[in-house]
């Protein structure tokens, strides 16, 4: 999905965001989320084919279910400054600019990026697009900088895609230990990870203090070469501040990170169930605890970006993946060991 802004506007002039996007091949659904602030008429109109929208509004969202009978089209929403849109949907390619899938906002500092392997970079590696591992790129897009969360498989592709998107990777965030995330041998394979970062592109690499001793087995990296950080540490991307939040559970050091309405959550939390619990290091009682208290807290409208693309969509508010996934429906820890084998 795409935002484009269509002029610049003031404190008193409404924006309008237009989108425009090509469907997936076989794919002829589009579904639109709009964030509280944006206001007015939903304007529709189509390079092509027929566009049907089925449209209804709540307190605080806007909801368009935009149907594309031909290949592409674009919706034009008005709105007012600091509202947010999220577009969810099967995207093969974009027009306008480089972002397929994500936050978009009538703020322009804001910037994010899902990149999928497979499909975005590690292009023809069998092996990466079969793990569906999603890697993010976040930051301040006014300052051009960003960093890079759980960059692996290809390394220089990654890069490439900040380039792309004119924009300058100054981190980069690690959610947990695994190889798919950072980097080490897996299945017989050494991916690419934090030691390829360090060679190609020198950043500071932030990892929670409980997974830095595995993150530096598994991929070589040094001590000198991790920031260690604890849940409410912030780290900053130009003026952009992304919060670090201890989630335990599918590791000892899982943490998510959140950046105004977005939580990118690695493998803590997916659309539907959670990180692996049988692995190294897992625990039962922790995650119990984190989806139960750490993220029960979370505004509805937060929207989750996981770590890999196991559900039907990219993303999702928090408030749908709390109503629809079963992991949030334990109502007690006994019940969740029972369940998890804890």
């Amino acid at each position: 999905m795409i935002a484009h802004m269509n002029h610049p506007y003031t404190q008193f002039q409404p924006i309008q965001i237009q989108m425009a996007v090509d469907v997936a091949p076989g794919k002829d659904q589009l579904a639109v989320q709009v964030g509280a602030g944006l206001r007015g008429a939903v304007h529709g109109r189509h390079h092509s084919g027929a566009l049907h929208r089925n449209v209804h509004q709540t307190p605080t969202h806007l909801h368009v279910l935009a149907f594309l009978s031909e290949n592409h089209g674009n919706e034009s929403i008005g709105g007012k400054p600091g509202a947010t849109l999220t577009a969810v949907g099967e995207v093969s390619h974009c027009r306008y600019d480089t972002s397929r899938e994500g936050v978009m906002t009538t703020e322009p500092q804001f910037y994010l990026r899902q990149l999928k392997a497979g499909r975005d970079f590690a292009v023809g590696d069998p092996v990466a697009t079969n793990m569906d591992n999603f890697v993010y790129l976040i930051g301040d897009r006014v300052r051009r900088e960003c960093v890079v969360i759980d960059p692996a498989w290809d390394v220089a592709g990654i890069l490439a895609c900040a380039q792309a998107d004119g924009m300058t990777v100054v981190g980069a965030l690690v959610t947990h230990w695994h190889p798919d995330h950072v980097g080490g041998p897996m299945f017989g394979h050494d991916v690419q990870g934090l030691s390829t970062l360090l060679t190609l592109h020198p950043c500071p690499i932030y990892v929670h203090r409980a997974d830095a001793d595995l993150t530096r087995m598994l991929t070589g990296v040094s001590a000198s070469d991790l920031t260690l950080v604890d849940s409410g540490h912030t780290v900053r991307a130009g003026e952009v501040d992304i919060e670090c939040l201890h989630t335990p559970g599918h590791t000892a050091g899982s943490q998510c990170f959140r950046c105004g309405s977005a939580l990118i959550a690695g493998d803590t939390l997916f659309l539907q169930g959670c990180g692996r619990l049988d692995l190294p290091g897992a625990s039962v009682d922790e995650m119990w605890h984190t989806l139960n208290t750490r993220l029960a807290t979370l505004p509805a409208d937060t929207v989750l970006y996981p770590g890999h693309d196991y559900g039907h969509r990219p993303s999702a508010p928090m408030g749908e993946v709390r109503r629809d996934n079963p992991v949030f429906a334990v109502p007690t820890l006994d019940d969740w060991r029972r369940l998890r084998g804890g």
